[in-house]
């Protein structure tokens, strides 16, 4: 009667973490890229992918900052709660 071993995956916490690194934009950064690579840096040969990526930064969903545990806001929100 031994125990079963269990596989040694990451916390659903981890991979959700390590799913949010990745840029909404690495997949034309790299096809920019690989366009360089492939044409010699040839900027003529590449604008498509150059447009790609400009309009992807253009667009981009930047998200706001939430965290607010600094030590400021903890006095800010003391004060407030004895006035």
């Amino acid at each position: 009667m031994g125990r079963k071993k269990v596989l040694d995956l990451p916390k659903r916490s981890v991979i959700e973490r390590l799913e949010k690194k990745q840029a909404e934009c690495t997949p034309a950064m790299i096809a920019l890229l690989d366009c360089f690579r492939t044409h010699a840096f040839s900027d003529d040969d590449c604008s498509g992918q150059m447009m790609v990526l400009q309009d992807c930064m253009k667009f981009r969903v930047i998200p706001k900052s939430t965290h607010k545990s600094t030590t400021m806001y903890h006095l800010i929100r003391l004060y407030h709660m004895r006035r």
